[in-house]
């Protein structure tokens, strides 16, 4: 009998698909820069990565479809997770970024959508 969890799918359109990919571009860079070097750390950004490659060859695959449906396992939303946390701390820390608000917004709408899911 297999006990794996379950994976966990996000339904999503190519424009919400491309803003995580830049979400996740963007935490990887920050990780990279001002995170203290960890297994932690190596394994999150590791994780990320693959959440990314999935979502893009996703959007190639479906290019011209209206939703796109990713399936994660649950230590990719737990990375997800840690991600969205971590940017909205920067971002809500850093008020002369251009499109602050914009980014936190969707920041936290991925949240919900994260929250949802587990």
């Amino acid at each position: 009998m297999n006990t794996a969890p379950l994976p966990i799918s996000f339904h999503m359109t190519p424009t919400q698909a491309r803003k995580l990919v830049t979400y996740i571009q963007s935490y990887r860079r920050l990780a990279w820069e001002n995170t203290v070097p960890s297994a932690e750390r190596n394994a999150t950004l590791r994780l990320l990565q693959a959440v990314q490659g999935k979502l893009l060859s996703t959007i190639d695959q479906q290019n011209t479809t209206i939703t796109i449906m990713l399936t994660i396992n649950t230590d990719e939303l737990l990375a997800l997770n840690i991600m969205v946390d971590a940017l909205r701390k920067f971002y809500a820390s850093n008020p002369m970024i251009g499109e602050r608000n914009t980014i936190i917004a969707d920041l936290n709408g991925l949240k919900t959508s994260l929250e949802r899911s587990q």
